[in-house]
């Protein structure tokens, strides 16, 4: 890591230097980039009080401004610092480790003592980090942050956090020691584009050339890091258009409206007229209210096939069509889920007394997987998902529905904190004028073929009492709880 040194000067690496680095990949970089080098020289000039660096991932921003914190802290005893960002999950999840890896790697006679209670790293010569969350959630009147009595402080994705904690941040750096340190008060500030505060302070004065200090705004794309390898680089490729937009070329200016979930040419792309395919899969979304109707999707393991809407919203009628499906078609009750939240466990109760075990979808529960640079609010944003990349993909073709192109062009996603999420069913119903039924139905059948849960025989999460006795028996407890974790939807 870079040293920074009692005169708060720093030795910077010469930039023809980084042409010979080949760093093992699972270290941290033992060089600074020359855009690293770039925003340590702005920080060591005094001229600057509020530096932000970033607009784009990969350009090793995080590793950069704690790398920097943590040097301070050993160099200048008892200076205090506060690393914020919006969340205290976020915290532990993405800004702990990045703080750990640097410790690891820079071992000195100073030690570190992390207090996971208060979440605060003390180092042995009396410096001190505090890692806080900013969350008006949680905090409206931000009380916590200002306790805070500190040297400097970074803020970690400030696109993420309110202007009001940025302005009350502001009033709480140089209160600790910062004379008798000879350090300058400062806030070191990351950030991915958005459409925000972050923009109009930073962003759009250095785009149109009227940044004046004490701000200073230096941007950083993937490009700019020497030490990303291939595979992350490729990664990035895989993003789809908006979040490339933003996060690689750091696109301040591209509007998050067109976060249409699946794009028209897509699906125009994906459409089959006809189709001789047997179903196999059969997704259900149970009507809810109102004008609601059932809608069944039917799917194989290659195409999206054809959807019937059914006028009834008491759960006999739609077990009797249930029990038609799978006589006809040949259905595995395995293979079929209905949207268990609302009236769709009254579906799943009355086909339980038939003795016929579907399995239950629930939108509101953890994913079941993550992408490489994303994850999932929750299941409902997962299935959605999964359904875009395969039409998006063409790994399905897709018989045309009026109303399921329609609905489909109509759904919205946004990320926040690099998770994916869907608008809510109430504003989606708002946009389009009523439920998007037909959408929600295929997105269900299309999860039940994605994840085949159930290998064999196994049964549903509704399994009987009697039955279940019996399985424990057969398979032991471990392998049977084990089997029961896979039956989940």
């Amino acid at each position: 890591m870079v040293q920074i040194k009692n005169d708060y000067s720093i030795d910077l690496i010469d930039e023809e230097e980084l042409t010979y680095i080949n760093p093992d990949k699972n270290a941290i970089a033992p060089r600074l980039s020359p855009k690293q080098n770039e925003f340590l020289r702005a920080l060591l000039s005094k001229k600057y009080k509020f530096l932000l660096y970033g607009g784009a991932v990969g350009g090793g921003k995080s590793y950069l401004v704690l790398g920097i914190i943590d040097e301070l802290c050993r160099q200048y005893p008892g200076a205090r610092f506060a690393v914020c960002r919006k969340t205290m999950t976020v915290i532990k999840r993405n800004t702990i480790p990045s703080y750990l890896k640097i410790l690891r790697h820079n071992k000195n006679e100073i030690k570190v003592r992390i207090n996971r209670t208060l979440w605060f790293a003390a180092y042995s010569n009396g410096s001190q980090i505090d890692f806080v969350d900013i969350d008006l959630s949680k905090d409206p009147e931000l009380n916590k942050v200002k306790g805070l009595e500190i040297t400097g402080a970074v803020l970690e994705e400030a696109n993420e956090i309110e202007e009001k904690g940025f302005s009350i941040i502001k009033t709480r750096i140089g209160r600790m020691r910062n004379k008798e340190l000879g350090i300058k008060p400062f806030i070191l500030l990351t950030c991915n584009p958005d459409n925000n505060w972050v923009k109009d302070v930073f962003f759009d004065p250095w785009d149109n050339g009227t940044l004046k200090e004490p701000y200073f705004y230096l941007p950083a794309l993937p490009k700019d890091n020497p030490f990303l390898d291939q595979d992350y680089l490729d990664t990035l490729e895989e993003l789809p258009e908006a979040e490339h937009e933003r996060y690689v070329k750091g696109n301040w200016n591209y509007s998050t409206n067109k976060n249409q979930l699946i794009m028209t040419e897509w699906l125009k792309a994906a459409q089959i007229e006809e189709t001789t395919t047997k179903p196999k899969y059969l997704g259900i979304d149970f009507a809810r209210e109102g004008d609601d109707a059932t809608v069944f999707t039917y799917m194989s393991d290659t195409e999206l096939l054809w959807q019937e809407r059914h006028k009834y919203s008491t759960a006999n009628p739609i077990a009797d069509l249930v029990e038609q499906a799978i006589l006809q078609y040949d259905l595995d009750p395995d293979y079929i889920a209905v949207d268990a939240i609302g009236n769709g466990a009254s579906l799943i109760d009355v086909l339980i007394e038939r003795k016929v075990y579907i399995g239950a979808y629930k939108g509101s529960e953890t994913p079941t997987s993550e992408l490489k640079l994303f994850s999932f609010k929750n299941r409902r944003a997962e299935a959605h998902w999964f359904l875009r990349e395969d039409i998006r993909l063409k790994r399905i073709g897709v018989m045309y529905n009026f109303e399921f192109f329609k609905q489909a062009q109509v759904i919205k996603y946004f990320t926040s904190e690099k998770c994916i999420q869907i608008d809510p069913k109430d504003k989606v119903k708002k946009d389009l004028g009523y439920s998007p039924d037909y959408f929600d139905s295929a997105v269900i059948a299309n999860f039940v073929r994605h994840k085949n849960i159930r290998h064999g025989k196994l049964p549903t999460s509704f399994i009987e009492t009697v039955y279940k006795q019996q399985l424990k028996v057969t398979l032991g407890r471990n392998k049977y709880l084990t089997a029961v974790k896979q039956m989940i939807y």
